[in-house]
C-alpha cells in the first residue's frame, strides 16, 4: 500500500475538513481510486462518476498533478442515484525519484 497527498475543492466539499492523504495499492489501482474511497468515507456520499479533468503543469512545463471531476450522490431505495453535488480533486504526479 502507498499513500498519496491530494487536495479537493468545489460546492460538495465546501465547509468540510477533508483528509489530506489517501491509501491505494499501486499494483491494482490508480491513486485516484484511493482518493475516491477517502472522500466517500469522509463525506458519507458515494462517488457516482469520476472523470479526468486534465493535467496541471508547474512553472517549468513539467507534469505536476492530475485533476479529476467527481459527481457525488446517494443511492436511492427504488434504484438510481440522488445527486448531491460535484467536487474536483488534484492528485500529484510523483517525481521520478519519488516513484
Amino acid at each position: 500500500m502507498k499513500r498519496t497527498l491530494f487536495s479537493a475543492w468545489g460546492p460538495a466539499v465546501h465547509g468540510r475538513e477533508l483528509p489530506a492523504w489517501a491509501m491505494f495499492d499501486p499494483e491494482v489501482e490508480a491513486p485516484v481510486a484511493g482518493v475516491c474511497r477517502a472522500l466517500e468515507r469522509k463525506l458519507r456520499l458515494s462517488v457516482v462518476n469520476c472523470c479526468s479533468d486534465g493535467t496541471a503543469l508547474d512553472d517549468h512545463g513539467r507534469l505536476e498533478a492530475q485533476h479529476y471531476q467527481l459527481t457525488l450522490g446517494r443511492r436511492m431505495r427504488g434504484g438510481g442515484w440522488s445527486l448531491e453535488g460535484r467536487a474536483w480533486v488534484a492528485v500529484p504526479i510523483p517525481k521520478r525519484d519519488e516513484a
